[in-house]
């Protein structure tokens, strides 16, 4: 189903007559566009609210009548702007009736609603300044006469696009202030692995200026990334610009091409916000009866080894993928003794007589109850060491603020909280039930480092910090086990949840390994 809201050019919301007009004219021509009977579509206007849900507005409503869809009403959106003018052409009947006819808006089911219909009222809605209004400004026309607005946010296109070409290969471009970058929480990440399953070729292409400032944190999650992706990564001497404009994205088949430039470069930031429109839009597009041209040579496509920091000498890195399956409740007592085994100083220092003088967590993205469960139960085998957790020791968890773009209701374990306040007094609560000395602490994630690290601290100064380069976030449910969480519930019912949740944990992608970097500090 396809909704349109449109409102005058003074910014007031239609009534019902203007939006059913509309929407039969607009039907009508959707289906001269696309060959179809406009008994296929359907047309309706109903009442509904804007969406900052302060006024009433009748919405426009096109609709596949056939069971399951054929996709028709959805294509609409990438030609709207000539549709509406089309629209308007057809409420200029040939007949030039008073309100509505055969030659231009009844039909089979129209024919019913004659009160709903005045093509005048919505040739004054569609008039010359309002459809010029729709046109592309000069700034914009960076790919010539046939530059078009993109409609939908940047993954929609790409899935509208995806059906109609049968594309080989798919460019992202990257760009903007490398500290904003947000590999991990891309919101484009698992459609990039989705898409690369079809066989295409999918190509990330980093200016080397912006290369350049990645600090080791963000080499990791590069690292993680093209690996859960299977995504190529390609570092290019300058930024990719059409005209004036930053290249964002192209989409090509063995004899057709689209690309979409964005009107600012912190439109090629990677993150959550990603392709949204909210920042660095509008973006335009265009399509050629052409494949893609190749890379230049000189854009060099680097590997794991390349991605991956040097680290120093001092520094053990270890490779982890299947060696902590199991139940959730010994995830913890399976993590140290992994630990143990493979670093023995660390393990002396577990073993020796003094406890823990502190411990300090700080992760961007703790943002499930899946990844507390983790966490407390990763505190919680230290304390059965004779060096490791004290019921006083100190434990501090640093992570941002809540930013839930999902509008989708939470529901299971690995869901994200909604609530930031649920969320704290949670997870406030439930520590400090086994460590009294326990501190939560929030912070806008612009001011947090992207390295997930846990630091572990005794009384003469000896410091161990673990890097782990994806977090927590490595670990999901096995399949087949889907948790769910009381999200809607008091806070007291909430920590009940997470006390006796048990699951079995493996990784999300078991082909490709996280990694911890351990490294002792003497001060």
């Amino acid at each position: 189903m396809f909704e349109l809201q449109l409102h005058d050019l003074d910014g007031k919301p239609i009534d019902q007559v203007a939006a059913y007009t509309v929407a039969v004219a607009l039907r009508r021509a959707l289906c001269l566009h696309l060959g179809i009977e406009e008994t296929e579509v359907g047309a309706l206007a109903a009442s509904s609210r804007t969406i900052d849900k302060k006024q009433k507005i009748a919405s426009i409503y096109l609709y596949d009548t056939v069971t399951g869809g054929a996709g028709y009403s959805t294509q609409i959106v990438a030609h709207l702007s000539a549709l509406l003018r089309q629209a308007r052409q057809i409420l200029e009947c040939p007949r030039h009736c008073d309100a509505a006819c055969q030659s231009c808006l009844l039909t089979h089911d129209t024919q019913h609603h004659l009160d709903d219909l005045n093509r005048h009222t919505a040739i004054a809605l569609l008039s010359d300044d309002f459809l010029a209004a729709l046109e592309l400004p000069e700034s914009l026309r960076v790919f010539g006469p046939k530059s078009q607005l993109e409609m939908e946010p940047l993954i929609l296109a790409l899935n509208r696009e995806w059906q109609h070409i049968m594309p080989t290969q798919l460019r992202v471009y990257l760009g903007g202030k490398t500290q904003d970058w947000e590999l991990l929480a891309w919101r484009l990440r698992d459609d990039l692995t989705r898409w690369r399953k079809t066989g295409a070729t999918i190509q990330l292409i980093v200016p080397a200026t912006a290369f350049s400032k990645l600090n080791s944190s963000q080499r990791d999650e590069w690292a993680a990334l093209i690996a859960y992706t299977g995504a190529e990564l390609y570092r290019a001497p300058d930024l990719s610009k059409v005209a004036d404009l930053p290249l964002i994205m192209e989409l090509g088949s063995a004899n057709q091409q689209m690309r979409w430039a964005a009107s600012k470069l912190n439109a090629l930031i990677p993150g959550p916000h990603w392709g949204s429109g909210e920042n660095g839009g509008p973006f335009v597009r265009t399509s050629e009866s052409q494949a893609l041209s190749p890379l230049p040579n000189q854009w060099k496509r680097l590997s794991l080894d390349e991605l991956r920091p040097v680290m120093m000498p001092s520094s053990i890195a270890l490779s982890i993928s299947s060696e902590l399956n199991g139940s959730s409740a010994t995830f913890g007592e399976r993590t140290w003794t992994f630990l143990e085994q493979r670093i023995p100083a660390l393990a002396k220092r577990l073993r020796g007589t003094t406890p823990l003088q502190s411990v300090h967590y700080s992760d961007r993205y703790l943002c499930s109850p899946l990844t507390f469960v983790l966490l407390h139960e990763l505190l919680n085998g230290l304390t059965c060491y004779s060096g490791g957790l004290a019921k006083s020791t100190p434990i501090e968890i640093t992570t941002a603020e809540l930013n839930r773009l999902d509008a989708k209701q939470p529901r299971l374990l690995s869901h994200d909280w909604r609530d930031s306040e649920d969320r704290r007094q949670a997870i406030e609560t439930w520590f400090t039930e086994t460590w009294p000395n326990f501190k939560w602490r929030e912070m806008p994630l612009q001011k947090l480092p992207h390295a997930r690290e846990l630091t572990l601290t005794w009384n003469n100064n000896d410091c161990w910090i673990i890097r782990l380069d994806q977090g927590l976030g490595y670990w999901g449910i096995a399949p087949g086990l889907r948790p769910e969480f009381p999200f809607d519930y008091d806070v007291a019912q909430q920590i009940e949840k997470l006390r006796k949740n048990c699951f079995l944990l493996e990784p999300l992608n078991p082909g490709y390994p996280t990694y911890w970097h351990c490294s002792q500090l003497k001060q």
